[in-house]
């Protein structure tokens, strides 16, 4: 388990370069007043693709060795996020298997 990656902010900042790259439908993410009168929260809803590779990206100080393919089934939101929210994350390895040897090539690591 691991469980210490550095917990990240959600700032409007944050939102607005995520949104500048990877465009942005959802209408509660992109109008604070509507946000607060649907969610009742102070802040506007954090977009879920926002939070979806914020919390990705925390995974890097566990994997950044590892080559392999990394699934995320179990990757789950336990409330809808808003700006000004502070994630954290837990990565958990399911599954490992031996790297095969290639000929000619040098043992990796």
């Amino acid at each position: 388990m691991f469980d210490s990656a550095p917990a990240v902010t959600l700032t409007a900042g944050m939102a607005a370069v995520h949104q500048a790259i990877v465009g942005d439908r959802l209408r509660l993410p992109l109008d604070a007043d509507l946000s607060a009168a649907v969610t009742g929260a102070p802040a506007a809803l954090a977009h879920p693709g926002l939070v979806w590779d914020v919390a990705i990206g925390q995974t890097t100080l566990a994997t950044q060795r590892v080559k392999a393919n990394l699934f995320y089934r179990g990757l789950v939101f336990h409330r809808f996020p808003v700006i000004g929210d502070t994630l954290y994350t837990r990565t958990e390895v399911v599954g490992l298997r031996a790297n095969r040897p290639k000929p000619a090539a040098r043992p990796p690591g």
